[in-house]
C-alpha cells in the first residue's frame, strides 16, 4: 500500500520502503499474538534486503515535493506455516509489487482509487533458502527439516546476479559450499521468476 511520508533526513529526495511480517496464530501453534517476534522481524528484513539490494525500485521516483515522498508498505501475513517462509514471502512480495499501481498525486496528496500507471520495476527478485544438517544440504526446507537443521543460507537473486545473502543458525558453510549454493540459486531463481506475472 502507498501513503505520504516525510523522507529520512539523510535522503531528502528518496521515498520510503517498509516491509513488515505478521506470523498469525492461525498459521501455526508456534505463533502467538502480540508484538512482532524475532522470527517475524527477521523474515521482513530478509525479504526487504533482497528487494533493496537489487535496486529493483527507484525510490527517487517517489519524491513529491520538499519534505514529502511516497511510502510503499509491504505487509506480509503468514496464513499457513509448513517451512521456508522466506522464499514464500519473497515470492508473495514480488508478485504484489508486479501487480502494484502507482497512485495518482495531486497537490501533494494521494487521490485514492486513481492511478498513474504500474509501479516501475527494474528486476524480479527471488530468494532460495537452503538448510544444512550434518554434511547434507537441501533446498527449500519444510518445517520438519527446519526443526532439525544446523543452519540455513538464503540467497536473493536477480536474473543477472546474487544481490543479498542471509545465514541463520549456529552451523557453518564452507566457501566451496557457498559458491555452489549461489550457482544453484541463480539457476533455480530463473524458474521461480518464470512463475511470476509479467
Amino acid at each position: 500500500k502507498f501513503d505520504i511520508a516525510k523522507p529520512f533526513a539523510d535522503r531528502p529526495k528518496e521515498g520510503v520502503l517498509s516491509t513488515s511480517a505478521d506470523l498469525l496464530p492461525l498459521a501455526s501453534h508456534l505463533f502467538e499474538t502480540g508484538p512482532p517476534s524475532e522470527d517475524a522481524i527477521e523474515l521482513a528484513r530478509v525479504v526487504d534486503r533482497g528487494i533493496r539490494s537489487a535496486n529493483t525500485l527507484d525510490l527517487n521516483s517517489f519524491y513529491i515535493e520538499a519534505e514529502k515522498v511516497l511510502a510503499l508498505y509491504i505487509d506480509l501475513y503468514v496464513l499457513d506455516h509448513d517451512g521456508n517462509l522466506i522464499d514464500a514471502s519473497s515470492l508473495a512480495a514480488m508478485s504484489a509489487l508486479l501487480a502494484c499501481r502507482m497512485p495518482k498525486i495531486e497537490e501533494g496528496k494521494i487521490i485514492r482509487g486513481q492511478y498513474s500507471g504500474k509501479l516501475p520495476l527494474k528486476e524480479k527478485v527471488v530468494t532460495c533458502t537452503f538448510g544444512k544438517s550434518g554434511d547434507r544440504t537441501f533446498l527449500d526446507p519444510y518445517l520438519d527439516e527446519e526443526k532439525g537443521m544446523d543452519c540455513s543460507m538464503t540467497f536473493a537473486t536477480t536474473s543477472k546476479h546474487v544481490c543479498a545473502g542471509q545465514k541463520g543458525g549456529w552451523g557453518a558453510f564452507s566457501e566451496k559450499e557457498l559458491l555452489s549454493l549461489a550457482d544453484i540459486s541463480l539457476e533455480k531463481g530463473e524458474w521461480l521468476r518464470s512463475l511470476l506475472p509479467e
